[in-house]
């Protein structure tokens, strides 16, 4: 039944007048709470699983409870209650009425606005106010507007109060049940598996890593686009299946493992814009695109530093990947890329940057308009000077430098005349490297590098991989030392982490120990006791070395740490109970902390790395990447329209083209998933064994259909 069927029968039975046509004289209450539920469940069904008033729930129904209660006690409301109570699982007052009601007038409201004939407790049969209210809030979800319902009529019939009635009627809870109502109509749209039952993909960064199992159990999967050689031919072929005139003359009927595969992963790209956080998308996009080009998510350090690229991609060509919004600028570190194309593993030749700009509609994206440029060692300082970074990032180094007796070219000739050898690195370093001390405004002594756009933080900084002569260190070596580094960080974490899941629980404990010990009055000596003597544990959580020692030294080193640990946890103990005890603010001396911290923060801000990496930052604007094409041989990749009004189109197309066998496997195995995962879920075992049978029977359509597709297809993929 469709939203207006709906709202002209709810009209109709809540009609003023005081009897019914002949026609609306056969619609129970029953009847019209039934067609809601139904309604409610067919097109929201969000709505209907997450709220199940009494009586709206085809399993454990007033009816069905009503059967359970003993002969005689159709009255007794503490009865009812009792039974209500066993089979729900918790009391449930609502329930309780529905079944009373039930006893009252099973037949439904045949002589409606009549008393009573059932003797029963309530008046009417009507649902009692608080599922007035779930009825009510469920009819504006699927549009029936509160004139509609006559909400004065509701108002005299259930008993509900008229300050509970206008509260409901608030234009905040308005508000709310139509952003619902729009949300899961949004919801309805916008993505192949709100029309198709195709298997859903969760993408995450894990994708990224040949190696993982995430990626192995989606390989399958994005094969379908790995027969196209490059990049740029994969994201046009993915284009090619959300594009209506496209769509429309593959092949109906036939193999459409190919066109579902796809489905799947265009769902999964919109799953990865729309699906995580800001933050987060960056990364799983990432993810994403390595699968997508079956190449490989890069994380580990290079050097002992990390990578400027996000991912090698299917030629091989190392890849930084953008995710930006239209105005945003495209940014790197100057210091990153001038080591990466100049000194890592003796120069990379070039980067590629893909930089996808997304387009939304509301809160999704809707649109992606990719670019890709390259950066390579002839460009990069043309690269500079058409972004606007030159002087800010060169600075001084325009111009040719003297140190000593050594004669330096300017940094841009110099980069221009690259040849790797030890020469060109030896002068690189010193042109880098160098700067002059400078005194701050309040004494201290600050570097002034000759680069601005060149930190500290550079490898050409490192004497461990670059030395004075210019030959590089064993950069292996580097990469083992920073793996090690990384595995005592780990060790360290884990030490931080029981720290915080023990250690410091205790010290929370006898902080609110100390509190309550004050607060009552008791002696800290015998406090501190009590403490201990309720804390049994204590010695083998603050020293767990005391039980494993296999020497006299580390028996003596854990008993070390326990006497320290000890230490400060009665500091802790006493401090508050002391605090407690004499009733002292603290606000003054708080206030005093909270200024010196906030100026420490501020000191920290101005000279730590955050301002040298920000320095470092260089910038394109989109007009200047357009502007550069040549320079960068910047690619159009086309345009993925991901728009709900377009995947919609495509959906309606390939419904037609795959009608029959292949989407009745789909619905089919879906339900399947459903009934197998209800069956485990059941509380009662007679529902479970309902979910079962239903998933046999899904299971025996299941192994038909793919018998016959096996049979009719062969096991190349097709589009």
């Amino acid at each position: 039944m469709g939203n207006k069927e709906l709202d002209a029968l709810v009209e109709a039975y809540f009609d003023t007048k005081d009897t019914l046509s002949p026609k609306n004289d056969l619609l129970s209450f029953e009847m019209l709470v039934e067609i809601i539920e139904e309604t409610i469940g067919d097109s929201y069904p969000d709505i209907a699983s997450r709220s199940d008033p009494a009586g709206f729930d085809t399993n454990i129904n007033p009816e069905m409870i009503a059967t359970q209660v003993p002969r005689g006690a159709e009255n007794d409301r503490p009865t009812i209650a009792r039974v209500v109570a066993q089979v729900m699982g918790a009391p449930d007052p609502a329930m309780v009425d529905s079944v009373m009601m039930h006893f009252d007038d099973h037949q439904g409201l045949a002589t409606r606005g009549s008393p009573s004939s059932g003797g029963g407790n309530i008046r009417e049969g009507r649902l009692p106010p608080e599922q007035w209210k779930e009825i009510y809030r469920q009819l504006l979800m699927v549009g029936v507007d509160s004139e509609m319902v006559e909400a004065i009529k509701m108002l005299a019939d259930s008993g509900m109060s008229k300050d509970d009635l206008q509260a409901m009627l608030t234009q905040n809870a308005m508000q709310d049940a139509r952003g619902m109502q729009q949300m899961n109509e949004r919801k309805k749209s916008g993505r192949f598996s709100y029309k198709i039952d195709i298997p859903a993909l969760v993408p995450s960064e894990a994708w990224g890593d040949p190696n993982h199992q995430s990626r192995e159990d989606i390989e399958r999967v994005f094969n379908v686009i790995r027969k196209k050689d490059s990049m740029q031919q994969r994201i046009a072929h993915v284009n090619s299946f959300i594009d209506p005139k496209e769509a429309a003359r593959k092949a109906p009927g036939g193999n459409f493992h190919a066109v579902i595969r796809m489905m799947q992963i265009i769902e999964a790209l919109q799953a990865t814009l729309n699906d995580y956080t800001e933050s987060s998308a960056g990364f799983v996009f990432e993810g994403f695109m390595a699968a997508l080009t079956g190449g490989k998510q890069q994380a580990d350090r290079v050097g002992g530093t990390l990578p400027i690229e996000d991912f090698v991609g299917v030629e091989g060509e190392q890849v930084s990947l953008k995710l930006l919004s239209p105005g945003t600028g495209i940014h790197g570190s100057f210091t990153n890329l001038l080591d990466y194309l100049y000194l890592r593993g003796g120069g990379q030749e070039s980067i590629k940057y893909l930089i996808a700009y997304k387009d939304s509609d509301g809160d999704d994206v809707s649109r992606i308009k990719i670019y890709d440029f390259v950066i390579d060692q002839n460009n990069f300082v043309e690269v500079m000077k058409g972004a606007g970074e030159l002087e800010k990032k060169f600075g001084a180094s325009l111009k040719p430098l003297r140190v000593g007796d050594v004669e330096l070219p300017a940094l841009p000739d110099l980069l221009n005349n690259f040849d790797g050898s030890d020469e060109w690195r030896r002068k690189a370093k010193m042109v880098l490297t160098h700067g002059t001390e400078a005194a701050g405004a309040k004494g201290k002594t600050r570097f002034k590098p000759h680069v601005p756009g060149y930190t500290k933080a550079g490898m050409f900084h490192n004497d461990a991989i670059v030395g004075g002569e210019g030959a590089i260190s064993d950069v292996d070596q580097l990469d083992s030392d920073a793996t090690a580094s990384a595995d005592a960080l780990a060790a360290r974490k884990k030490g931080e982490y029981r720290k915080r899941a023990e250690i410091d629980a205790y010290k929370v404990k006898a902080q609110r120990a100390g509190k309550e010990y004050a607060e009552q009055g008791i002696g800290e000596e015998e406090a501190w006791r009590e403490f201990l003597a309720n804390s049994e544990d204590l010695e083998a959580m603050l020293a767990p070395g005391l039980q494993s020692a296999q020497s006299e030294d580390e028996l003596a080193a854990a008993q070390k740490t326990l006497k320290r640990q000890m230490n400060a946890l009665r500091k802790l103990f006493v401090r508050e109970y002391e605090k407690y005890l004499v009733k002292e603010s603290y606000f003054g001396s708080f206030h005093e902390r909270e200024k010196i911290f906030l100026k420490e923060q501020q000191m920290l801000s101005e000279g730590g790395r955050g301002s040298e990496d920000a320095s470092s930052q260089w910038t394109i604007s989109g007009a200047q990447m357009v502007k550069m094409t040549n320079t960068m041989n910047v690619t159009d990749y086309g345009e993925l329209n991901m728009s709900a009004e377009n995947i919609d189109a495509c959906a309606d197309i390939y419904i037609q083209k795959m009608e029959g066998d292949m989407i009745v496997l789909l619905e089919t195995t879906k339900e399947f998933t459903t009934n197998v995962g209800n069956y485990f879920s059941a509380a009662q075992r007679r529902h479970a064994n309902k979910y079962a049978d239903n998933a046999i029977d899904n299971a025996q359509v299941v192994v038909d259909k793919l018998q016959k597709d096996k049979e009719s297809s062969s096991d190349e993929d097709s589009e």
